[in-house]
C-alpha cells in the first residue's frame, strides 16, 4: 500500500453539473486492484470470468468487496470497518476502525491524479488497458506505467468500487464506480469520470482496491457529507464517551442489502500490529519525506 498525505481534491459530476471540494486526512491505498489470488486467499471464492492469480478480481459486487475488506482485517488482526444493522438493511462504517475498507471516491480521485490536473496522469496507452489496446480482455495488474505516486491501473483494466452512494434521491443505494475498464472507450478512462451501479451488481470489468485510515477519527464528517463526499445520513462521532484514542465512535449509515460474504464480527486488536508490517510504503504530502512499512 502507499500512504497518501492530507490534501484537497475538487470533484465534479457531469450529469448534474455539480462540483464540490473535499479535504482529506492521511490514508493508505493499495498500489494495484485486489488480485484473484489475494481475493481467493481471504474469501475462498473465485468469482472472476477470466482466470489468473495476478489478474484483478472481477465480477465482484460492492457488498462482496466490503465483505472482503472485513475478512482481510480479521486476518491481519485489525478492527473490522463494516458492520450490518440488526435488520440487515444498512451497512455501517466504523470511523474509528483501523482495518481495511473501500476508498471514498475523493480518496480515489486524489490518488489517481497524484498532483496532476488533466484528464489523465499520462498518455492513456502507457498507463491503462482500454478498448484500443486491451485485446478484449483484462490484464495482469501492474503491467502499465504508474502515476507519480506509484499507483498502477488507476485508469483502465477494471472499474473500481468506492464507498460512496452516487445520488440517493435519484438512484437510491447505487454506489460509485471509478477508473474505466478494459472494454471502455478512451473518454471513460479519465480521472473525473463517475459511474454508478447497484451494490449487488457484478460484471467482468469491475473490481476494487483497498484502503485504510491513518488516523483514529474522520473529523468534520458532517461537513464532508454536505460537500457530497459522504452520504448525508451521517452519525457524527460522539466525543468523550468513546474509548478510542481520538475520542471517536462515529458510524456512517447507508442502506444496502445483506452482503454475499457476511461481515465478520470485530476482531481483537493485535497488541503490536506494527510488528507484522512489511515492504516500504511511500508517504506523499509530508515535507519530511517520511516512510513507513505496509501490511
Amino acid at each position: 500500500m502507499i500512504a497518501v498525505g492530507p490534501g484537497k481534491v475538487a470533484l465534479s459530476d457531469r450529469r448534474t453539473q455539480r462540483s464540490w471540494t473535499v479535504e482529506l486526512a492521511p490514508y493508505l491505498l493499495g498500489v494495484v486492484p485486489v488480485t484473484q489470488a489475494r481475493y481467493g486467499e481471504v474469501t475462498g471464492q473465485s468469482p472472476s470470468v477470466a482466470r489468473g492469480d495476478d489478474l484483478p478480481v472481477e465480477c465482484v459486487s460492492w457488498l462482496a468487496a466490503i465483505g472482503y475488506c472485513n475478512g482481510l482485517s480479521q486476518r491481519a488482526g485489525l478492527t473490522v470497518v463494516y458492520a450490518m444493522s440488526a435488520d440487515d438493511e444498512e451497512v455501517y462504517w466504523d470511523l474509528s476502525a483501523d482495518g481495511y475498507r473501500l476508498p471514498t471516491e475523493a480518496e480515489w480521485e486524489y490518488a489517481c491524479r497524484a498532483g496532476s490536473f488533466g484528464a489523465r496522469y499520462g498518455e492513456l496507452a502507457d498507463i491503462a488497458w482500454y478498448r484500443d489496446n486491451a485485446g478484449g480482455a483484462v490484464h495482469e495488474v501492474g503491467g502499465k506505467e504508474p502515476n507519480a505516486w506509484g499507483f498502477h491501473d488507476m485508469l483502465g483494466n477494471v472499474w473500481e468500487w468506492c464507498w460512496d452512494v452516487y445520488d440517493r434521491e435519484v438512484y437510491g443505494s447505487y454506489r460509485v464506480l471509478r477508473g474505466g475498464g478494459w472494454s471502455d472507450e478512451h473518454w471513460s478512462c479519465r480521472a473525473s469520470v463517475r459511474r454508478r451501479s447497484h451494490p449487488t451488481f457484478q460484471i467482468d470489468d469491475l473490481g476494487f482496491r483497498v484502503a485504510r485510515s491513518m488516523h483514529s477519527c474522520y473529523s468534520g464528517c458532517a461537513a464532508r457529507a454536505d460537500a457530497g463526499a459522504l452520504d448525508l445520513r451521517v452519525r457524527h462521532p460522539a466525543r468523550a464517551q468513546s474509548g478510542s484514542p481520538g475520542g471517536c465512535s462515529g458510524f456512517v449509515a447507508l442502506t444496502a442489502t445483506k452482503p454475499e460474504h457476511p461481515s465478520p464480527g470485530p476482531a481483537p486488536r493485535r497488541p503490536d500490529a506494527a510488528a507484522a508490517l512489511r515492504d516500504r510504503v511511500l508517504i506523499h504530502g509530508w515535507p519530511n519525506g517520511a516512510s513507513r512499512d505496509q501490511p
